[in-house]
């Protein structure tokens, strides 16, 4: 069998897991989402909460469609037990975590704590109901990354490891 066989073969194994834990993330995706929505479709309070409400559009953007997209497109893969559009989904979801997701975790806080943020807070009658937001996001995040590590271990990363650091048990493949 092939390393993509065999990856084919850890994630029939591990379905249930993967679906539940991926649709565990899309319902805080779509959650988040609803949250940063809810605020940035009100008019802008100032013109100094322009910075903070980039952010909003962004985390509702990245949330929303974007990301939702990506992992309804990667369950998919492994609802019909298709590697390849697993895999294909599964890397455009991490570079949107990774490389948008992230990013605007840390943006969201610097435009809503810091700076004009805070006077933005001040004026927003939304203020505190965005704070309560970001902190849960960024409390949550940890859960959001495990789950994406765990999707990733049980469909190919078990597999990946034993390819590069080989046992000398050869029960060890055993899935």
């Amino acid at each position: 069998m092939g390393l993509l066989s065999d990856c084919q073969t850890s994630m029939v194994a591990s379905k249930n897991t993967i679906l539940a834990l991926g649709v565990a993330k899309f319902v805080q995706n779509t959650f988040f989402f609803a949250l940063y929505y809810s605020m940035y479709s009100k008019p802008v309070p100032a013109s100094y909460c322009d910075d903070t409400w980039w952010a909003l559009g962004a985390q509702s953007l990245d949330c929303g469609p974007l990301l939702g997209i990506a992992v309804v497109g990667y369950l998919t893969g492994v609802y019909c037990e298709s590697f390849p559009l697993f895999l294909v989904f599964f890397v455009v979801h991490a570079i949107l975590g990774l490389g948008v997701y992230t990013p605007l975790i840390i943006i969201t806080g610097a435009s809503a704590l810091t700076n004009e943020g805070v006077l933005c807070y001040e004026e927003n009658s939304d203020g505190d109901f965005l704070i309560v937001t970001y902190l849960l996001q960024v409390w949550l995040y940890t859960m959001y990354t495990a789950m994406m590590t765990g999707i990733l271990y049980l469909s190919c990363g078990k597999v990946l490891l034993a390819a590069l650091f080989p046992p000398n048990n050869s029960d060890y493949n055993k899935f």
